[in-house]
């Protein structure tokens, strides 16, 4: 089995139209026993479609991934995990372990709630 997962960096690539470069894990038996990553940015939109089935991908672990492509890779029977941000290599642990479904999102370490703006005794609504 073939794994792909479009980069930004050593993460997973926020769109999958949008990355430079591919890591590509060749899987047996549940353990990874090829990795390479191949450059992409010099294949237009159509040719890297056009190569998933070429290079024998069975799964694609990407983040956002437009209609078109997501129609197109599935038509050619690859399995696709969409909306998955964090590190590239802990998303394909996941994935070898069954533990990733679409949707997953890695705490980035930072807050995400969201803070209110509260109002002081005495002060108009306004900031200013």
């Amino acid at each position: 089995m073939k794994i792909a997962i479009p980069l930004f960096g050593d993460r997973v690539s926020p769109r999958f139209d949008c990355a430079s470069k591919l890591l590509i894990a060749t899987v047996e038996k549940s353990k990874v026993i090829d990795r390479k990553e191949l450059f992409i940015e010099n294949f237009s939109f159509s040719e890297r479609l056009e190569n998933f089935g070429g290079m024998g991908i069975n799964v694609l672990i990407c983040g956002a991934i437009d209609n078109f492509s997501n129609h197109y890779l599935t038509d050619h029977h690859i399995k696709i995990i969409s909306w998955v941000t964090g590190d590239a290599q802990e998303s394909l642990g996941l994935f070898l372990s069954g533990d990733l479904k679409p949707g997953y999102i890695r705490n980035l370490g930072r807050c995400h709630k969201r803070r209110r703006f509260r109002k002081r005794r005495g002060q108009s609504g306004s900031r200013w």
